[in-house]
């Protein structure tokens, strides 16, 4: 890397990079992913910057999959040679050999890659395999060698985007992967007990000796009378009062003054 890539942006810098974002965000020269997505375009910019890449050349060599930024393998071989290290190789029908010589340390390592490997790893029924089956193994092999042996060069885009595109079982895969396993206290729910519920209470029957007679008012009242016996309670007391004037009479011999009491009416004889 150089020293641009490796000292931190100033903010002079950071308008600059914002200003070109902004330029470009809604032209051809974006890919299709970024178009008029500006964030995206910064940030595709910035990262560029970190592997010592300009902006433009930043939107052509990156990808997002998935969430992970990659780089295709000519990306890698030309960070790794811009770095001073050295890579060669040789492509056969079914084969494809990376070499690669650090100029720092003189460290060596060679990769190969075989259809037998791509057939192997369910590679070979994808169409870039079918109809570019030698660039295809080329590629594997160079991008294995710049993360094995350029670690520092390729930092976070150590992988192309044909190696981070997921088939659909891949996705299942990672996503069953993820779960917690049987057992795992993460995957234990823990539910309440459920509250017990009242057991009914016992019918309890009546003691015959508790059970009250109905009243006289209640019984003229279910009789259709007059529910309190006012009214037989008055003729009574006219009767009764009635007697005890005819006996004063037939004893004194003369008339006797009578007052019925209140709401009660009756002749005199």
């Amino acid at each position: 890397m150089n020293e641009i890539a490796t000292r931190p942006p100033s903010r002079d810098e950071l308008a600059v990079l914002a200003d070109q974002a902004r330029a470009v965000v809604d032209t051809e020269f974006v890919p299709r992913g970024l178009r008029g997505n500006l964030p995206a375009v910064y940030a595709c910019v910035l990262a560029g910057r970190e592997l010592g890449l300009g902006p433009m050349e930043s939107l052509r060599k990156l990808h997002m999959i998935d969430g992970r930024p990659s780089m295709s393998a000519e990306g890698m071989v030309g960070l790794a040679r811009r770095a001073g290290h050295s890579i060669d190789g040789d492509i056969g029908p079914d084969s494809a050999t990376v070499k690669g010589t650090r100029a720092d340390t003189g460290d060596t390592m060679t990769v190969t890659w075989t259809l037998e490997m791509a057939k192997a790893a369910g590679l070979v029924g994808k169409d870039n395999w079918k109809r570019y089956p030698q660039a295809m193994l080329w590629a594997r092999a160079a991008s294995q060698l710049c993360r094995m042996l350029f670690p520092d060069v390729v930092t976070s885009v150590g992988h192309t985007p044909d190696e981070l595109e997921l088939s659909p079982e891949d996705r299942v895969v990672d996503a069953l992967e993820s779960l917690p396993a049987p057992g795992d206290p993460a995957d234990v729910i823990e539910t309440p007990d459920p509250e017990p519920v009242p057991e009914p209470e016992p019918e309890v029957e009546a003691d015959p000796a508790s059970v009250i007679e109905p009243t006289v008012l209640e019984a003229n009242a279910r009789e259709g009378d007059d529910p309190y016996g006012v009214e037989a309670d008055a003729d009574h007391e006219v009767e009764r009062l009635a007697n005890e004037y005819e006996q004063i009479v037939a004893e004194d011999g003369e008339q006797a003054s009578f007052v019925a009491p209140a709401g009660a009416y009756r002749e005199d004889k």
